[in-house]
């Protein structure tokens, strides 16, 4: 069962309730908002299954988006290069 909070979690590691999703791939630096405007450093996160991969990407004006890494699934587009 997944905690209520983030402040309620014990240790710096986090485990998922659904074990068939697996953060795949991440920007190797921190991401994260800051300053007045909540710019934000730029960076993505993948998120796998069995089904395929969602890209979750941050930019740095602080936009997040969603593309598919390898195919259309449920209306969300493929990634752009």
């Amino acid at each position: 069962m997944p905690p209520p909070d983030c402040a309620s979690v014990e240790s710096e590691r986090y485990l998922p309730y659904y074990r068939d999703v697996l953060l795949s791939a991440y920007t190797d630096k921190e991401i994260g908002f800051y300053g007045v405007r909540n710019n934000s450093q730029d960076g993505h996160i993948v998120l796998s299954n069995g089904v395929g991969s969602l890209r979750l990407v941050l930019s740095a004006k602080g936009q997040l988006r969603v593309c598919s890494e390898r195919k259309n699934a449920r209306g969300i587009a493929l990634c752009q290069l």
